[in-house]
């Protein structure tokens, strides 16, 4: 099991760039209600009732894709999901075919798809007006499986064909849900968001750490006053201050909140940024961590408008061993400037 994306909200924002969601005023962190922590990703809005998606590419073609992800379905609880309305995980293979779990009004709970065509009945019913959590994983193929386990339990298990097109891939995750604004808070909500491969993910809960110093490596320059953590760390998260710089290399290096995760498995981290190339073209991102000396970074292009660049990390770069809680506190966030 890898993790390749995961999503807390808890910055006050819904983490996805404007091609990769329905509308950016459909789709927002909200306060409303949350799994973990204050802030989930609510989908849908508007004077009438309105269908919103957000979907997450998956880096590279998978053919076993997985997800895990807490919902509240304060709007579709008694709608049927049809793909593209009410609520719906939809898998999207490379030729463009899918795999749906699309939400069944009647026995409140979803059901399997595979291009349109029901493949299997989900088994266990969800109560209304609460939180449950939702994984899922697949295998693609002409002899493939799709597996659901809801609040931790089996709801579907079944071999079937899941390859309808020519493409035993998938490139993108979908999320569907509905809401309305009039009758705030009627939407649908999502929380804990954890998406990878190779099997199932488990009940996931997603934490931040929260820039709270400078180093003595800060090399850009702040758009006001003189603490570059101060420029990055803000709830909600605001684009009206940042770091900046002119140069190639330029490197802020800054210090993050501890966490308190005893009893748990710490899975994955995933440091980002959200960047943006003011002049002219050619310019990238590096976005990392550095653990006890030792650095791991992936670099990015930049466009003339802000986006998100993460860099997921199943490990600890300074041992190459599964995540330790003195390993994460001991974590800074790095990022530096590649200027063309």
């Amino acid at each position: 099991m890898t993790v390749l994306k995961a999503y807390s909200f808890e910055r006050g924002d819904h983490m996805v760039d404007d091609a990769d969601c329905s509308n950016p005023i459909r789709v927002a962190a909200s306060t409303n209600y949350a799994h973990t922590g204050t802030y989930s990703l609510r989908l849908g809005g508007g004077s009438t009732p309105t269908n919103a998606w957000v979907r997450y590419a998956l880096p590279g073609a998978i053919a076993n894709p997985a997800i895990s992800v807490y919902c509240r379905l304060n709007y579709s609880y008694d709608s049927n999901g049809t793909g593209t309305a009410y609520f719906n995980i939809r898998f999207r293979l490379t030729t463009g075919q899918y795999i749906d779990l699309r939400w069944n009004a009647d026995t409140h709970t979803p059901d399997a798809y595979v291009n349109g065509v029901k493949v299997a009945s989900g088994t266990v019913t969800v109560p209304n007006n609460t939180w449950f959590g939702i994984q899922a994983y697949m295998t693609i193929s002409d002899l493939g499986l799709i597996q659901v386990l809801v609040d931790g339990h089996p709801s579907i298990a079944v071999s079937c064909d899941t390859q309808p097109g020519g493409a035993a891939t998938c490139d993108y995750i979908y999320i569907y849900g509905r809401g309305v604004a009039t009758v705030a808070p009627s939407y649908d909500y999502f929380d804990d968001l954890v998406i990878g491969y190779g099997g199932l993910l488990g009940p996931c809960r997603c934490y931040d750490m929260i820039p709270d110093g400078d180093t003595a490596t800060v090399q850009f320059t702040p758009s006001t006053g003189t603490a570059h953590y101060a420029m990055v760390n803000e709830t909600p998260a605001s684009d009206a201050n940042y770091n900046y710089t002119a140069a190639n290399g330029m490197t802020d290096l800054l210090t993050l909140s501890d966490l308190n995760l005893a009893g748990m498995s710490i899975i994955a981290v995933a440091p980002w940024v959200r960047a943006l190339q003011s002049e002219g073209s050619g310019d990238s991102i590096t976005v990392g961590v550095d653990s006890g000396g030792i650095e791991s970074t992936a670099t990015y292009p930049l466009n003339d408008s802000a986006q998100y660049f993460h860099h997921m990390l199943n490990v600890d770069p300074a041992s190459s061993l599964p995540w330790s809680q003195a390993g994460i506190n001991a974590l800074k966030l790095l990022y530096r400037s590649v200027i063309s």
